[in-house]
């Protein structure tokens, strides 16, 4: 869901502006210079995913060594973050047990 009316969620990447739409994916090479609006009352929220790209020594190394040093942490976060959400949530869905029942299966 994008937040606002059309348009409130805007982006600019180099010269080009463009905009966020229900149910469409947006590509960009962030190697420009960009930045993004947000005019609604509401959070945006977006799945980022890094691609590496084909680039000639020394710049893939650099770029290699920039997604293992700044987004693997955010990515061991978000795993972390999953399993306390699935974890508390079988906690709160699970059957209620029958007295003196240890929790062991039968």
């Amino acid at each position: 869901m994008v937040p606002g009316n059309s348009g409130d969620c805007r982006i600019r990447v180099g010269k080009e502006v463009g905009h966020w739409e229900d149910g469409k994916s947006l590509i960009f090479d962030d190697t420009y210079q960009h930045e993004v609006w947000n005019d609604s009352d509401h959070d945006r929220v977006v799945l980022y995913i890094d691609f590496l790209r084909p680039m000639k020594f020394p710049m893939s190394l650099i770029s290699k060594a920039f997604i293992s040093i700044f987004a693997r942490p955010f990515v061991k976060e978000g795993k972390r973050k999953i399993t306390e959400w699935e974890e508390q949530y079988v906690r709160l869905t699970a059957p209620p047990r029958a007295s003196g029942d240890r929790g062991h299966p039968p």
